[in-house]
């Protein structure tokens, strides 16, 4: 990878990650409303930004960024790989069509934290999978759509493990000068 795209996705990767840990920051200091889902939302576009960086979109350029990923100590299991959960809320307008077509009880939860359970208790019994958008759980750190599940402290981690390394990283002069203690010679 030419030193100058190495750098700029460095770069991009060290924002990414710091906007990631912010947003997870302020999701978890307010209650359950708007600045909440603003918070993870924010989380969900950073770990997704991460993903088509390491791996381009749908992993189509995994060859083409092993080094970037290697500069990063970025492995192919990192949790950054999977962008399911990104998707259902990138593509909420999809997901409301096929809800619609396909839910037998037209239940619409969302924006819902707390155990499902409880939610089931409230239901008269679990709802169908279909039916539940986006949920947190806040006791187990996991965000749910559609049955999908998501465990966000991975993700918060591996921003967290990769920032500093971005940072020293993105940091690196393009093109070092010649060593001042080699003659250059070898006579």
């Amino acid at each position: 990878m030419d030193p100058r795209l190495l750098r700029a996705f460095q770069s991009q990767i060290e924002e990414q990650c710091r906007f990631g840990l912010i947003a997870f920051d302020d999701a978890k200091t307010m209650p359950p409303g708007t600045q909440f889902w603003y918070g993870m939302q924010n989380l969900l576009v950073a770990a997704g930004n991460l993903s088509k960086a390491f791996w381009g979109q749908g992993g189509r350029l995994a060859k083409n960024r092993e080094p970037l990923r290697a500069s990063l100590q970025v492995e192919d299991s990192s949790p950054l790989r999977e962008t399911t959960m990104r998707n259902h809320w990138e593509h909420f307008d999809e997901r409301l069509d096929v809800w619609d077509a396909t839910s037998t009880m037209h239940n619409y939860l969302d924006h819902n934290v707390g155990p499902m359970h409880l939610y089931a208790q409230e239901m008269g019994g679990m709802p169908d999978e279909i039916d539940v958008f986006r949920h947190f759980d806040d006791t187990t750190g996991v965000l749910q759509f559609w049955g999908d599940q998501f465990a966000l402290i991975p993700i918060v981690d591996e921003m967290a493990r990769i920032f500093p390394i971005a940072q020293a990283e993105a940091s690196k002069p393009l093109h070092q000068g010649p060593d001042p203690n080699d003659s250059g010679g070898g006579q």
